[in-house]
């Protein structure tokens, strides 16, 4: 894992930059926490799913750029699994060091571009052929973790811009809640909202604009959708839910 100290940034975009569930931008305070440097990969999801009995309600899809059963694919991003077996998975006791969880909307946004702000997690220069995405040439499933020489951040998380979107812990809510007066400290998502769409962030292999990648992009969905371009990270802290 890598630790990320924490600090102020702006999150979401700009009036003239991205969707308008990126807005409005405003100033968040995060405290440390630590962050998987890359996202679940097929062989560690493998050994944990062993481990827990091979219950059947935690098995990914597969198919069609899945990459579960696939042999060639063990250092690949974890993909199909939907929101609660992701979560699952970081709360598990059994990892090193005890359980983890899904990270916040934040928390998130923080890691791929701090305080830095830059447009991507590496900065703002536009992607190329460096980043594991569409936009020069189409790409036919994920590439192995850590791969894209590109799409790093100054604190060395990998992926964070391109291979697989990420789930999040947060519900989707079609603006950020932000106070009026205290700039707000570890924000999180809605507590309840009708549809129970969950957060997704970062861009997929199959993205093929710019704008996909950007660090404030926002996706959302249904705890139950299992797709080909998301995966997920975990971290831990800080939080009263952490051990």
């Amino acid at each position: 894992m890598v630790w990320l100290p924490g600090g102020q940034f702006l999150m979401g975009s700009r009036e003239d930059r991205g969707d308008p569930d990126q807005r409005p931008r405003h100033v968040v305070n995060m405290s440390g926490f630590c962050m998987e440097r890359t996202e679940v990969t097929v062989g560690a999801y493998g050994r944990y799913w062993a481990l827990r009995g091979h219950p059947q309600e935690l098995a990914p899809d597969e198919g069609l750029n899945c990459n579960w059963r696939r042999a060639d694919r063990v250092d690949h991003p974890m993909n199909c699994v939907d929101w609660r077996a992701a979560r699952e998975y970081c709360e598990w006791p059994g990892h090193p060091g005890g359980s983890r969880r899904l990270p916040t909307e934040a928390q998130w946004e923080f890691a791929a571009h701090g305080p830095e702000g830059g447009r991507y997690p590496w900065g703002d220069g536009v992607p190329g052929e460096q980043v594991c995405w569409s936009g020069v040439s189409p790409r036919l499933g994920t590439c192995p973790v850590g791969a894209s020489r590109r799409d790093v951040t100054s604190t060395g998380l990998v992926d964070m811009a391109g291979n697989v979107a990420e789930w999040t812990a947060d519900l989707y809510a079609s603006q950020y809640m932000v106070p009026d007066a205290a700039v707000p400290i570890d924000p999180t998502g809605p507590e309840s909202t009708p549809d129970g769409l969950r957060v997704f962030r970062g861009g997929t292999w199959a993205i093929s604009v710019p704008s996909g990648l950007r660090a404030a992009t926002r996706g959302r969905h249904t705890e139950s959708m299992r797709a080909r371009g998301v995966g997920w990270r975990c971290v831990r802290g800080p939080s009263v839910d952490d051990p």
